[in-house]
C-alpha cells in the first residue's frame, strides 16, 4: 500500500500548481464535462444501436482514436464530433 501512496503524492505534487493556475472559471468546466459526457453518451448509443441490428458484430465497436467498421458508425460519430466542436 506504501508504494502506490508515494506516486501519488509525487503526481499531487507536480499537477496542483498547475491546477491552480489554471484561471478557468466553474460554469466553463461544467459546460466542457457536460459536452464530452454528451458525446460519450451519443458515441455508445450509436454503437448500442448498431450492434442490436447487427446482432452484435464487432464491426460497430468505436475505437478510441481509430475508425469503427461500419461506416453509419463512423459517420454518426463524426457528426456527434462536429456538434461538439461547435
Amino acid at each position: 500500500m506504501r508504494t502506490g501512496v508515494r506516486p501519488l503524492a509525487v503526481a499531487a505534487a507536480v499537477l496542483l500548481p498547475v491546477i491552480a493556475l489554471a484561471d478557468v472559471s466553474p460554469s466553463c468546466q461544467n459546460a466542457v464535462a457536460r459536452g464530452g459526457a454528451k458525446f460519450a453518451k451519443t458515441a455508445l448509443k450509436i454503437a448500442q444501436r448498431c450492434a442490436i441490428a447487427t446482432n452484435g458484430a464487432a464491426a460497430c465497436e468505436p475505437h478510441a482514436g481509430g475508425t469503427a467498421g461500419s461506416a453509419r458508425v463512423q459517420a454518426g460519430i463524426a457528426h456527434a464530433a462536429a456538434r461538439l466542436a461547435a
